[in-house]
């Protein structure tokens, strides 16, 4: 397995948006790559920074 470390900046006051797109946006378009797992989104609170976490079968499942 491998994970892909994405940091993402966030807008101030943005960090619920952020998740919502996440969660409806991203993580579905996700899905449909191969060999995708899982996301995790971590954001740091009262911060503007983010790590969202893809878990991928292989190297070559990222797109690098």
């Amino acid at each position: 397995m491998l994970t892909r470390i994405l940091p993402p900046k966030l807008m101030p006051k943005s960090a619920s948006e952020f998740i919502q797109l996440s969660e409806n946006d991203f993580v579905p378009l996700l899905l449909k790559q191969k060999g995708f797992r899982d996301e995790v989104t971590l954001i740091a609170p009262g911060r503007y920074e983010a790590l969202a976490i893809n878990m991928l079968d292989t190297k070559e499942n990222t797109g690098a």
